[in-house]
């Protein structure tokens, strides 16, 4: 989460709160990084895995919640961040684990915007698998 809190991103905002970001999957993780990086970290990146149970989800990809919100699906997308910021704040200080979103990088894909904040006692998280990539 550092980087987000240092930086800012699409659902938190910048000194005030940080985010885990994630993709349900590898192809879409690596579609995020090279949309946000165009160059690699001096490093390179680190590739895991993990299992995440959560109890207090919020769906952005369902369009009827959506419409309730009066949120436009190209707001959740776009390259302006404010809209989201304030999705991301307001379920920050609600107590919301996380908030599941379509992937602007693989808008067919999903992303999971997770607040280590708010963890619960609750929370199992399991490191799957990592890889280093050079």
């Amino acid at each position: 989460m550092r980087g987000s809190f240092l930086n800012g991103a699409r659902y938190n905002i910048r000194g005030y709160f940080g985010t885990l970001y994630t993709s349900l999957s590898k192809e879409t993780a690596r579609r995020e990084m090279a949309r946000y990086f165009t160059a690699p970290p001096k490093d390179g990146f680190v590739e895991a895995s993990i299992l995440l149970r959560l109890s207090r989800v919020v769906d952005l990809t369902d369009k009827r919640l959506l419409h309730k919100a009066g949120v436009a699906w190209q707001q959740l997308v776009g390259a302006h961040y404010s809209i989201t910021q304030e999705i991301g704040l307001r379920a920050w200080e609600n107590g919301i684990e996380a908030l599941l979103a379509p992937s602007a990088a693989y808008p067919a894909e999903q992303n999971l915007a997770v607040f280590l904040d708010n963890q619960r006692p609750v929370w199992q998280v399991a490191l799957t698998s990592v890889s280093a990539d050079e």
